[in-house]
């Protein structure tokens, strides 16, 4: 029986709706633990809107001699559409609004979302660079909560990070850790089993 409480999904996208891209790029150029915990820390900051997209990848070229242009590319070539998930998208807007909230750079999610013709599949897109927070911080739950006139009892978070999920559910948010399409078609929480 579905649970009449949830009314609102809110999907993370890198990891959930499109495959991972920082991880696999940092994997690829880091020369070091320590090289990697310093480009993660350039991604971080275009995450939560300190730096703009021109910026990180200035900065990931100054760290890895590679031209700004080809990070970017490789950025793109990298991202990956889960056309399932997108299908279960559209089969859950049926009865819930589904709602994205992710981190990325602004720029870069807006062009994934517009080459892959997205934007229509979520009644709205939160960006974490554009709210200037960044998960795992619990507010960015209240702010996507306010933003979407949302009650917090009345979300369920999909996201493939569990220090996201953990702070979700500190503040009553309600949350799924995703692993897989059919995984998630056969939660409880969602009714399709």
């Amino acid at each position: 029986m579905q649970d009449s409480a949830i009314t609102t999904l809110f999907f993370d996208f890198f990891g959930v709706v499109c495959s991972e891209v920082a991880p696999f790029w940092v994997s690829k150029y880091a020369r070091s633990e320590e090289h990697a915990r310093a480009l993660y820390s350039i991604i971080k900051l275009a995450d939560a809107g300190v730096i703009s997209d021109e910026e990180m990848y200035a900065r990931l070229s100054e760290e890895t001699a590679e031209k700004p242009g080809k990070i970017e590319g490789d950025w793109h070539a990298l991202a990956s559409i889960d056309w399932e998930i997108v299908a279960l998208l559209d089969l859950l807007s049926a009865t819930r609004r589904i709602i994205l909230l992710s981190n990325s750079p602004a720029r870069f999610l807006t062009s994934l979302l517009l080459k892959n013709n997205l934007f229509k599949k979520f009644e709205h897109v939160l960006i974490s660079a554009e709210m200037q927070l960044a998960k795992p911080d619990r507010a960015i739950y209240l702010k996507a909560c306010e933003l979407t006139q949302t009650k917090v009892h009345e979300v369920l978070v999909i996201d493939d990070q569990l220090a996201n999920i953990n702070a979700a559910e500190s503040i009553g948010i309600r949350g799924i850790l995703f692993k897989s399409a059919q995984e998630l078609r056969a939660h409880q929480l969602l009714c399709f089993s």
